[in-house]
């Protein structure tokens, strides 16, 4: 109906609006009938015709969005002034019309993008073409692209790069010639269709377009984003674009000084509670699902906020982590029951230490591993409250409870709830979501429940990253300070042994393998002559003339930390607000490369923190939001939310603040600075480490004020 309308209306002379209505959605396809368990659809243009599942239709908007996968090849390429090998799963060279479309492109940029018909022609007719190989990838769920890239003989699925930028031009001719016309209200909402698909391929959570801007396509990733923003009138539509257009993203830089709700008066007079800790120790209970977070306030606690404390710390942990176990400690709850001895004295003297040490685990894993409902991008727990109920019966009657003198929760935060109201201080390090294990039902009461935690002195919340609290400020209003993690428990330092390997650190691979490519890149026509383990490439005789090789962090796992810190550098794609990894490996003073600042909203909203189940806020604040212009919140496919606030919330994460980290944009600018002699990496570690002494310095002050100061206002409270 829409094509017949249209075909109506402009008649043949204005064929791109009625070739434009023939690609929304079914490209070029401009007939249909109901069909049985579906639709047929007749293109007139080609006449062939198409029997499309009803499934199908109504998934096709999610099609572009899903797990969109090419093959490759290899074509020599000048990017940058660095000759790359450039693998063909990015510009689809196995196919003679992409090839067309590709240099016709190319020649069209030379001229600075002018409108010219045989370009509309080409990506008109590529967008009909594959269609049906979109659909079909949908149907069978095709892991094909991603495995290609480590084929001899590439199987080709969908030429994703090309599809983007075929949908780019065909929109931006289209945006052009709606405004030499009169559109009718119909002709508007097909455009937007035709936008909505182009955007969801741009913000899709998956990793597709990580190396757009390697591939040799005549238009960059800027152009995209810049061309599609919702907020761009289409006057100003223009494939000849270098840059991205900033509104006004605020970057705040890393800067010392006291953070907010540090009690230094509690910690200068911290002599009043000394009788009873006097040539003693004090205790802490450390609990978490995370053991990064488990282990980073262990850490401080006991080997560096006591120094300020004038005091040892003892400190149990326990951890709900079946894959670094081993690493921390408290997985089981076989060990014998030993009730410490107290000197009559009050004195805790080494054999109250030796005592508290050997205190068997309450059980919390066993508890709450069986509850953990993993999904996605998220965690759901089953019976929390009979999960509280359970645990605080266990602690009730177990010596940690009286021999501990801090408790220490971290994530879930919910879990949290497990150690309050027992009298004793807690503290808690949080690095997820607020409302993560948390179902509808349960959310109002949760945001209560958090202010009056938050709220009581004898507690103290602090988060590890700044956008979590600055997305926890937003939600419930209170505000926690940011005490950074530093990961001192690796005992690693960068120490480059590894001259031609590369750490590569990325999320799940869902549609590009970051290694694989980098590999192709740098190895060429030689791929699968190059080392396949750290230790074969460690092997190779000395000062060869192999290239670099990239290992994904996930492929050798099991690796200490201090066999991390001899690679040479760490490639870091972030798929998420914050990553533990990156503040381990930046305490080891490893350099880091990550995607440029203006990339970053391509990278960190892939993980929990863009998941719709948490986004939600107190119901108290919900008049005071109601005035605010920009939320935290930028879920899967949310395309006003990206293009409003990705850009400034991604501004809101240490991947932007923290200095003395490598930026790259490209595969040719990262190689570029990786060849000997082009980057002091030595002056860059240098520089690293000036920066973690003085975060330490702040770092170890916010800990040792936590425990002074609940402990403090709890001794008040009991008084």
């Amino acid at each position: 109906t829409l094509a017949r309308t249209s075909i109506s209306r402009y008649g043949a002379p204005h064929r791109h609006c009625v070739t434009h209505v023939h690609t929304i959605f079914l490209t070029a396809l401009t007939a249909c009938e109901t069909s049985p368990g579906g639709l047929m659809f007749t293109s007139y243009r080609y006449s062939r015709t198409l029997w499309v599942p009803g499934w199908a239709v109504s998934g096709f908007v999610f099609l572009l969005a899903s797990f969109l996968k090419p093959s490759w090849s290899i074509i020599t390429a000048q990017q940058a002034g660095t000759n790359l090998l450039i693998p063909e799963i990015l510009d689809c060279r196995y196919d003679t019309e992409w090839i067309e479309f590709q240099e016709l492109l190319h020649q069209n940029a030379i001229l600075g993008f002018p409108f010219d018909d045989d370009v509309f022609e080409a990506a008109d007719r590529l967008i009909a073409r594959h269609l049906g190989a979109f659909l079909e990838f949908h149907r069978s769920k095709s892991n094909e692209f991603f495995h290609d890239c480590d084929r001899v003989e590439p199987k080709g699925v969908i030429c994703l790069y090309g599809m983007l930028t075929a949908l780019l031009v065909h929109t931006a001719y289209i945006r052009h010639k709606l405004l030499d016309h009169l559109p009718g209200p119909m002709d508007k909402e097909v455009l937007e269709h035709s936008l909505s698909l182009a955007r969801l391929m741009v913000i899709n959570k998956n990793n597709c377009l990580d190396f757009f801007d390697s591939s040799s396509w005549s238009i960059d990733l800027a152009t995209v984003v810049r061309n599609l923003d919702p907020r761009l009138p289409d006057s100003e539509v223009t494939l000849n674009s270098r840059g991205f257009v900033q509104y006004d993203p605020v970057i705040a830089e890393w800067q010392l000084g006291p953070g907010p709700a540090l009690d230094f008066a509690a910690l200068s007079s911290f002599q009043a509670l000394r009788p009873r800790h006097q040539q003693g120790s004090l205790g802490a209970y450390v609990t978490g699902t995370h053991v990064a977070l488990a282990r980073e306030p262990a850490e401080m606690l006991q080997h560096a906020a006591h120094i300020l404390l004038d005091t040892s710390m003892e400190v149990l942990v326990e951890v709900v982590d079946d894959q670094h176990c081993d690493l921390v400690g408290g997985c089981s709850n076989t060990a014998q029951q030993i009730v410490p001895r107290i000197s009559p004295s009050g004195k805790r003297g080494l054999e109250w230490r030796d005592q508290f040490r050997a205190l068997p685990p309450v059980g919390l894993r066993e508890l709450v591993l069986p509850r953990l409902r993993p999904r996605w991008t998220g965690l759901d727990i089953e019976d929390l409250l009979g999960l509280v109920r359970e645990f605080r019966t266990l602690f009730a009657g177990h010596p940690i409870r009286s021999e501990a003198d801090v408790y220490v929760c971290s994530s879930p935060v919910v879990l949290c709830r497990l150690l309050s109201g027992f009298g004793k201080p807690l503290l808690a390090y949080l690095g997820e979501p607020l409302l993560l294990g948390l179902d509808s039902d349960s959310r109002e009461g949760w945001f209560r429940e958090f202010e009056v935690m938050v709220k009581d002195p004898s507690n103290f919340f602090m988060c590890y990253n700044p956008f979590l609290s600055d997305m926890i400020e937003y939600q419930t209003g209170l505000s926690l300070p940011v005490v950074r993690l530093h990961g001192l428990y690796t005992r690693a330092v960068y120490a480059p042994r590894r001259s031609k390997q590369v750490l590569v650190v990325k999320g799940p691979n869902i549609c590009l393998d970051p290694p694989c490519l980098l590999n192709r890149f740098s190895w060429g026509e030689d791929y699968f002559q190059r080392p396949m383990t750290p230790q074969a490439a460690s092997e190779r005789p000395p000062n060869n003339d192999d290239p670099i090789t990239y290992f994904g962090m996930d492929e050798i796992a099991g690796m200490p930390y201090s066999e991390l810190a001899s690679f040479k550098a760490t490639i870091i794609y972030p798929y998420d607000v914050a990553l533990a990894i990156f503040y381990e490996l930046y305490s080891m003073q490893m350099p880091l490369f990550l995607p440029r600042i203006e990339l970053l909203p391509f990278y960190v909203f892939r993980g929990l923190h863009a998941d719709s189940h948490y986004h939600y806020i107190d119901p108290l604040r919900q008049e005071w939001h109601n005035k605010s212009l920009l939320a935290p919140f930028i879920p899967s496919f949310g395309i006003e939310q990206w293009w409003t606030s990705a850009s400034v919330w991604s501004a809101h994460t240490d991947f932007a603040r923290f200095p003395h980290l490598l930026r790259f944009g490209s595969v040719s600018e990262l190689f570029s600075q990786l060849r000997p002699g082009a980057t002091d990496f030595s002056a860059v570690s240098a520089a690293m480490k000036r920066f973690n002494d003085e975060t330490f310095l702040r770092s170890t002050a916010q800990w040792a004020s936590a425990v002074a100061s609940t402990l403090h206002y709890s001794s008040l409270s009991q008084s």
